[in-house]
């Protein structure tokens, strides 16, 4: 690889965003799930009430539940 193409890489590099993914997404979500939960939502309720608010579609219903149980599996962990 010549130098000039190493440079024109490294200029890219520094204006490179890193794409969001699924996870990060969804991880904007927990709070709010978090804090209908101390209200005495379940899970499942706090995820329709999203889909309600219109805040995740529907069809994304089991996607977000199951990272919502993975991400209190990670905490979980960490904190043990």
């Amino acid at each position: 690889m010549s130098m000039s193409a190493i440079n024109s890489l490294m200029e890219k590099a520094q204006s490179a965003k890193l794409k969001q993914s699924s996870r990060s997404r969804w991880g904007e979500l927990f709070p709010v799930i978090d804090t209908l939960r101390c209200r005495g939502f379940s899970v499942a309720e706090a995820i329709k009430w999203l889909i309600d608010e219109e805040q995740v579609p529907r069809e994304k219903r089991a996607s977000l539940s199951s990272a919502y149980y993975n991400f209190q599996r990670r905490l979980a962990a960490k904190e043990s």
